[in-house]
Parts: structure tokens; sequence; C-alpha cells
């Protein structure tokens, strides 16, 4: 009887591009299921990396450039820590292979519905890692697709959770629920609390897009949907209670910049509206935010320094072992700004 041969994983179109980040190419050159071909870095970032990997093994081309050649050779402005690796994307596996191979009894996956913002998925990755997450499975149509955005940001989290693209969601639902699944969407009109679920042992949680959250077409394949609740405070934040404080909102480039007119672009003015000073993380920043359309007015040095806010960079900040957040945060901050000021 002639063995049957396994069906090859299917490469995704235009799959090679460029990782960056000390986490992000760790775990890519960890990750045996991805192609690599070429790694560049720091000599800084070259010793750090020989501490987690013995390079003599990496079979792919290696050379040292500076900061400012490898953000030339990247193409655009970003953290990428003296270090990035050409490589293809993961190859697409089927769904079914995917389930077939979770070995976990109480098994959970995350399912994507049409979400457009890299950030986003970047950092669902990062924290479905994190948390324990055995999958995701991402929709092809009205979404990102793997780029070194969403690898940056999931901090090598993309090359430690299996996932998978499908075309159409609603098979996909049906192949879930064949193998046992309980669909659980997460919707903010549901009359359901997430406290109202007693959760299976199989459970494939549903998010929708940023904009438009889940689908109907995807609401009703639902075996049930529930929202989480937050607190009442939160959510009046953005309306009366809002004036009562001052409130700051910390931007920085990768946040911001959506194409104009998109509805991203729009829900981000919207909601960036509600704020009474924008402290951009630079220069870069601060011109970017007046091409996308932020008022320019709420983003003054002057008023600033008058609210005793400062500058804090993320590679320089006052306190090297704090955040931004926490720098902001201080004592020496809450304490020049009399207990009233919010980051958002």
């Amino acid at each position: 009887m002639r063995n049957k041969l396994k069906k090859p994983l299917k490469k995704r179109q235009n799959s090679e591009y460029w990782i960056y980040g000390h986490h992000a190419v760790v775990a890519a050159l960890k990750n045996e299921k991805r192609e690599k071909y070429e790694i560049v870095f720091t000599a800084e970032a070259k010793k750090k990396l020989e501490k987690e990997l013995n390079l003599k093994d990496l079979k792919l081309i290696k050379k040292i450039k500076n900061r400012d050649e490898i953000e030339n050779l990247i193409g655009e402005k970003s953290n990428h820590q003296g270090i990035c690796l050409k490589a293809n994307k993961i190859a697409n596996q089927e769904l079914k292979e995917l389930i077939t191979n979770i070995k976990s009894d109480n098994a959970l996956i995350v399912l994507l519905d049409q979400l457009e913002d890299p950030q986003n998925v970047g950092a669902i990755f990062r924290s479905a890692y994190g948390l324990g997450i055995d999958a995701i499975i991402l929709t092809e149509n009205q979404t990102v697709s793997e780029n070194s955005f969403i690898a940056k940001t999931a901090a090598g989290g993309l090359d430690k959770i299996p996932y998978t693209t499908v075309t159409n969601i609603s098979s996909a639902i049906k192949i879930l629920q064949e193998n046992e699944f309980w669909i659980y969407g997460l919707d903010g009109s549901s009359n359901k609390k997430i406290s109202d679920i007693k959760f299976p042992k199989k459970t494939a949680l549903v998010l929708g897009s940023e904009a438009e959250g889940m689908r109907s077409i995807t609401k009703n394949l639902c075996d049930e949907v529930f929202k989480i609740n937050i607190n009442k405070n939160l959510e009046s934040l953005n309306v009366s209670s809002l004036r009562k404080t001052k409130t700051f909102c910390l931007i920085h480039s990768k946040e911001i910049n959506h194409e104009i007119n998109s509805s991203l672009n729009k829900r981000l003015i919207k909601n960036i509206n509600y704020v009474d000073y924008i402290i951009a993380n630079s220069h870069f920043t601060k011109k970017l935010a007046i091409k996308v359309g932020i008022d320019i007015s709420k983003i003054s040095p002057q008023e600033r320094v008058k609210q005793g806010v400062s500058f804090v960079p993320q590679t320089r900040n006052v306190f090297a072992e704090l955040t931004v957040k926490e720098n902001l945060t201080s004592d020496e901050f809450v304490a020049m700004t009399h207990g009233e000021s919010k980051i958002i």
C-alpha cells in the first residue's frame, strides 16, 4: 500500500520580510518552522545575542552594521535595538492540523475576526503567550497579515504561539465545533457578563474588529456571547467626569499612524479630543500627529511645563529602571500636578 505524502504547508504570499527587536529575533531564530536568511546586528547587539544563542550554529548570513545602517535597511523609523533578521513568514497550516497539535485537555483558542491594527494583533499575540493561550486564528479578508510591526509588538509571541489564517470564518467555527470546542463571542452589548459563563474544557474566544466589533454573521455562529464589565468611573472618562481632572495622553508614532479618514484614524481623533494635553514622545511623532489630523493646540511645550509635565523618551528615562508611564506617574510628577493628573 502506497504511503500518503504529508501535505506541505502553504507559504504566505510576499513572505520575505525583516524582523527586528531582540525578543522578536531570538524567538524567530529558535523557531525551526521559520526560514531564515540573513541577520544584521550592531557589535553590542551581537554580544547580547551570544548570551542566548551559539551564533556558530546559525546557518545564515551574518553582518555587523551601525544603528543608522540598520534603520535604513529596515526602511522605517523603529526601536530595532540594533538587530534585525530577514526571514520568511511562517507557513500557514490547516486549521484541522492546528487543532490536532494542541495537546492540552483545557484548550483555549482565540479567533480574531477582521482586526485591522497591527499593534493590536501583535499585542494580542504577546498577551496570549503570557496567558498560555494554545493557538490563534486570523481571518484572511480585511485584516493585517504577518509583518515587521506585528512581530516587534508581539515580542516573540508570533513564533511561540501556533496560528493559522482562514478564508471563511463560518467554516472555521464549524470545524472548531466539530472538534468539541464551544464558541464564545466578546460583545459589549450583550446582557450576559463574563461572571455568568461557566467555560468548558475546550473554548474558542472570538474578538471582533477595533472599529465595528464582532460582525453579526459571526455573533450568530457563537454558542454564547458575553461582555466584560468595565468600572463605571472608567466608562465616564470620555464624558463629564473627564472635565473634573487634567488628563494627559502620551502618544507614540506607531499608535497614531493610520491612513487619514480610515475608521481607525477617525476613532483616534474622536477619542483623543477628550484629553486636555497630548504628549508626543518625539518631534517625529508630533509632526505625524499634525499630519493625521490631531489638534496641535494640545501639544504645547509651554503648557506641559506649566502643568509639571516633562518629556520622557522611551530610550532615556529619568529613572532608567522605570517605564515611560512609571516615570510620568512618579511621586514628583504627581506632586507637581497636585494629584490631579491622569495618564490614559
